[in-house]
C-alpha cells in the first residue's frame, strides 16, 4: 500500500475543512451576527397587527431561538413550527431581552401566553397547560400593545 505524501494529505485535508465550514455557513447553521443566507419567513396575522415571523422548524434551529441574538424589531418575531402537538416549554438561556411567548394549538388559537419573559428568569421553564404545536416570541409589551388574548386565532401567509 503506498502512502500519500505530506504536502498531498494536507491539501486534501484543508480542502475538506473549507468545503465543510462552506456547506455549513449555506445551510445557515452558523450563529452570530450573520443572518442565515435564506431565511423561511411568514406573516403571523391577528386581529389588530401583523408580524413578519423567521420560521424555524429544525430541531437545531428551535434550540438556538433567540438566543445570542441583541433584540426583536417592532413587527419581528420567531414561529416555531414544532410538527407536532407536544408540551414545549421556553426558557431564556442566553437571551439578551425580554419577550412575550404565545403558544398555539393545532388550529392556531392561542392557548397560553407568558408575558415579558426575561433574560434573569433563566433556568426557569415556561409551558403551556395543555399540547401546543406552535409557538411565537416578539418583542415584550406586543401582547399588551396589541389586546392580544386567548382563544384568539391568527392565520399564517408564507412570504417568498
Amino acid at each position: 500500500m503506498k502512502l500519500l505524501p505530506k504536502r498531498t494529505f494536507f491539501i486534501a485535508l484543508l480542502l475538506g475543512v473549507i468545503f465543510g465550514v462552506w456547506t455549513t455557513a449555506y445551510r445557515g447553521d452558523f450563529r452570530g451576527d450573520k443572518a442565515p443566507l435564506e431565511k423561511n419567513i411568514a406573516a403571523i396575522s391577528f386581529k389588530n397587527v401583523s408580524v413578519e415571523a423567521e420560521v424555524v422548524n429544525r430541531e437545531d434551529t428551535r434550540i438556538l431561538g433567540l438566543s445570542g441574538r441583541s433584540a426583536l424589531s417592532e413587527g419581528e418575531g420567531m414561529w416555531f413550527d414544532f410538527i407536532s402537538e407536544g408540551y414545549h416549554g421556553f426558557w431564556m438561556k442566553d437571551m439578551n431581552f425580554p419577550i412575550d411567548i404565545l403558544w398555539f394549538d393545532k388550529h392556531l388559537r392561542i392557548i397560553h401566553m407568558k408575558e415579558n419573559a426575561s433574560p434573569e428568569s433563566y433556568p426557569e421553564t415556561y409551558a403551556p397547560p395543555s399540547p401546543d404545536r406552535f409557538v411565537l416570541e416578539v418583542p415584550a409589551g406586543f401582547v399588551k400593545k396589541y389586546a392580544v388574548s386567548l382563544g384568539e386565532s391568527v392565520t399564517v401567509n408564507k412570504t417568498p
